[in-house]
């Protein structure tokens, strides 16, 4: 009877289409919990990527995502509907998270690069190094720190998350020495990455109004849009 069942299954799977009626086969009969919100299609377009190769032999892999006041709150509002905690709370942990803007421009990151490359990301010989780029100014990091990334945004980084890759907290102040803030939202802002001899970039570009221009939409990343938090594509608001 096993051998039968076994049988019936494989063919199920080989067969075209079969595969796909599997899943849903197992979707009806099997409790899949309800979907609720977790803003990562928000989140997908603060997220860039690039990878760098030496002819087919990979150098390094980064991702990062901005910590903008949107992706922040993003995180707040996943945070605190997963406790289910106060109203209270929310708007005490969202102004924390607010305030940390007005003094750094951070980045999560996610690395990987062969073992042959040498020191971690964040040691001081690390075969990679990290500076932002906005206008013709380049700053270097005040923090560089290797991190469990929160499960908030394991979520946000949805498959590009792996056990492979190490995850970084990266810091920039927001400030020149002079007082001024050097994120304008006028000039692009660029996350640059160098090693002794590659350089590649990932970057964050504005429209004229200051808004963050819109990234590739890819339909088949699986992202799912609610109601009760409106368009995700739309990138500048939160409820």
């Amino acid at each position: 009877m096993k051998k039968i069942l076994l049988c019936y299954l494989f063919f199920l799977i080989i067969l075209p289409g079969c595969g796909q009626r599997l899943i849903n086969w197992g979707k009806k009969r099997l409790n899949q919990g309800c979907v609720v919100e977790n803003y990562e299609c928000l989140a997908y377009q603060y997220i860039r990527t690039t990878k760098v190769y030496d002819q087919f032999r990979t150098l390094g892999i980064f991702n990062a995502i901005w910590l903008s006041d949107i992706v922040r709150k993003a995180y707040v509002n996943v945070h605190c509907q997963k406790f289910q905690l106060s109203e209270e709370v929310y708007k005490n942990v969202l102004e924390l998270e607010e305030k940390k803007n007005k003094k750094s421009i951070a980045f999560y990151m996610l690395v990987w690069y062969p073992k042959w490359c040498g020191a971690e990301f964040d040691k001081p010989n690390s075969r990679w190094v990290v500076f932002l780029k906005i206008g013709n100014r380049a700053f270097t990091p005040r923090v560089i720190k290797r991190i469990e990334l929160p499960c908030e945004y394991v979520i946000f980084f949805n498959k590009l998350f792996n056990n492979f890759k190490r995850s970084y907290y990266v810091e920039f102040d927001a400030l020149d020495p002079e007082g001024n803030e050097i994120l304008d939202f006028k000039n692009e802002m660029v996350l640059c990455l160098r090693s002794y001899d590659r350089i590649t970039y990932l970057r964050w570009e504005f429209d004229v109004s200051g808004y963050l221009l819109a990234r590739y939409y890819d339909e088949s990343s699986n992202c799912q849009c609610y109601d009760a938090c409106g368009d995700c594509k739309s990138l500048n608001v939160v409820k």
